[in-house]
């Protein structure tokens, strides 16, 4: 225990974590740091996180957000067969240019993260020099039940055993509880302790022909990050940024109706 007096700890001077992605009003990832995008099947989650894998491979801002520099990253998705997959990671080389310093686990289906398993991925990372690991999706990589409390947060010991041992950040997919939601990382499906684990969570929301991104948690950002809206490219369903929230276009409309909007309909008067 060290005990000083507080005008000497607000005197020290203590270094700001530099982003990885974001800025430093609103860090979403630091160098070895963790991040969670959920949302609901069909959203564009995988491609969000493929983009996030590319843009931090080659140091491009990812969905409007400034990446400071480029990484070794290693993917490792689970659930689709080879081909699909194959046609995501073609739709990435068509729009941001090959890369040699994205990894990819070609034996990822049925995989679980055992503690195991993570000292041995941690051997792969650092004879590799990867500095982010991707995992789509969480329930994939549970050792247990997503909703085990024990369980999942003997697991989130383990995940931090092997950061520090690898010196590597990870990123993750999950989905949200279905039905009503309270906002926030309450949404995230599963025991509690899932979302308390990751420095920054996003959930991701289809609104008509776009995708809100909400930040429920950015724990090194000194303010939240705005809510963002993104639009998909029907031909490849790369995400990018929207500008105004659909909200606001719909209201600017109707503000400019045509007169005939404002009559009544019973006496045609305005």
């Amino acid at each position: 225990m060290s005990i000083i007096n507080i005008a000497d700890f607000a005197d020290r001077d203590i270094p700001t974590i530099p982003a990885l992605v974001g800025n430093t009003d609103s860090t979403l990832l630091t160098p070895a740091g963790t991040i969670l995008l959920y949302g609901s099947p069909g959203v564009g989650k995988s491609f969000a996180t493929l983009q996030l894998c590319w843009s931090l491979a080659l140091g491009i801002p990812w969905l409007g957000w400034r990446v400071h520099d480029s990484i070794k990253v290693l993917y490792v998705e689970t659930e689709m067969s080879p081909k699909p997959a194959q046609d995501r990671v073609l739709s990435m080389i068509d729009k941001y240019g090959p890369t040699r310093n994205i990894l990819y686990d070609d034996d990822a289906r049925g995989y679980m993260l055992s503690e195991k398993r993570m000292l041995q991925l941690a051997d792969v990372v650092k004879e590799n020099d990867v500095k982010f690991v991707m995992f789509d999706p969480l329930a994939q990589m549970l050792p247990c039940d997503e909703n085990d409390n024990v369980g999942v947060a003997e697991w989130r010991r383990a995940l931090d055993r092997f950061r520090t041992t690898a010196d590597v950040g990870i990123g993750m997919v999950h989905h949200p509880r279905k039905g009503e939601t309270s906002g926030g990382l309450d949404d995230v499906r599963g025991s509690g302790v899932i979302g308390g684990w990751f420095d920054s969570a996003a959930r991701m929301t289809a609104v008509g022909s776009r995708v809100e991104v909400r930040w429920d948690k950015t724990r090194n950002a000194r303010e939240m990050p705005p809510t963002q809206w993104l639009q998909r490219d029907r031909s490849c369903g790369i995400l990018e940024p929207a500008g105004d929230d659909p909200w606001t276009v719909a209201l600017e409309l109707l503000s400019e109706s045509p007169v005939w909007l404002d009559k009544d309909p019973e006496t045609g008067n305005n």
